[in-house]
């Protein structure tokens, strides 16, 4: 429950400022990150061995690990994100072990435990594109932008930054009806692969791992599946622009826009999000 209210509160409380159609502008265009040869996504087959539902090697040098439940040992989170090294097949994952690919046999070395092999599923890629070469990596916040309805006003909120908690204090102070603080929420990075995964770290240490698509028009969108409890309800959809929508002439970014809908403390509220996210090196 408490992991859901983590999605539910990143999914309805990231709301931001409407767009406008967009003149024709200079396209965010980066080069490929130091580790994108080694990025890949190893899907665990069924087995008695381990928990762990897949390890991915992501292109900005991370590693995650998601388990099948939480894990005591990270404070009741089911992730782990940290780095890695390689030297051929064999990686390195700082704070983990060491894994060792084999064709489609990962032989899995975590520290303090006898090794395994289990058989992987190394998940598609997506097409090569200076769409994607960019998109895909780590990603810090710069700016949130939120717009929400409430009676027939929109209230406008810009921070520095992605605070959970001040965004929530903000939203209250100005009339929405919000029903937890999250204190000591704060975006840390978004990380986006080529093996289509998403995920938010907090600076709390709690993860948020989702999964984007292609949508059938051919552009970048992801889904939050409805989430929330009987006092909190939410669901929100949205793409990335690798052009700016402030039209302020940046570049070297990229923006997500988020559309959500939230129930909280018995009143209803659309809106949306607007994340200006910088690359991190």
């Amino acid at each position: 429950m408490k992991k859901l209210l983590y999605l539910a509160a990143f999914a309805a409380l990231l709301l931001p400022v409407s767009c406008k159609d967009q003149d024709v502008q200079e396209k965010t265009v980066l080069p490929a990150p130091k580790m994108a040869e080694h990025a890949k996504k190893l899907i665990l087959g069924q087995n008695d061995k381990s928990d762990i539902q897949f390890i991915e090697l992501t292109e900005s040098g991370q590693y995650l690990i998601k388990f099948q439940k939480p894990v005591k040992s990270i404070e009741g989170d089911n992730c782990l994100f940290n780095s890695f090294s390689h030297s051929g097949d064999a990686y390195d994952l700082n704070g983990f072990g060491s894994i060792m690919l084999n064709g489609n046999q990962l032989t899995i070395n975590e520290s303090g435990k006898p090794s395994f092999t289990v058989p992987v599923t190394i998940e598609n890629k997506l097409p090569q594109s200076d769409f994607f070469t960019t998109i895909c990596r780590s990603w810090k916040v710069d700016m949130t932008d939120i717009s929400v309805k409430v009676g027939t006003s929109d209230v406008g909120i810009r921070k520095s930054g992605c605070n959970l908690e001040e965004i929530t204090q903000d939203l209250v102070g100005k009339g929405v009806s919000v029903a937890y603080t999250f204190a000591g929420m704060k975006v840390d990075r978004i990380t986006f692969t080529s093996s289509k995964t998403f995920m938010v770290k907090f600076s709390n240490g709690m993860h948020f791992v989702g999964i984007y698509s292609i949508k059938d028009d051919g552009t970048f969108g992801y889904d939050f599946d409805h989430v929330g409890n009987d006092y909190f309800n939410a669901s929100a959809h949205g793409n990335i622009s690798d052009t700016d929508p402030y039209k302020s002439g940046q570049t070297g970014k990229i923006w997500l826009i988020m559309s959500v809908n939230m129930t909280s403390g018995g009143q209803s509220h659309a809106g949306q999000l607007k994340l200006t996210l910088s690359p991190i090196q």
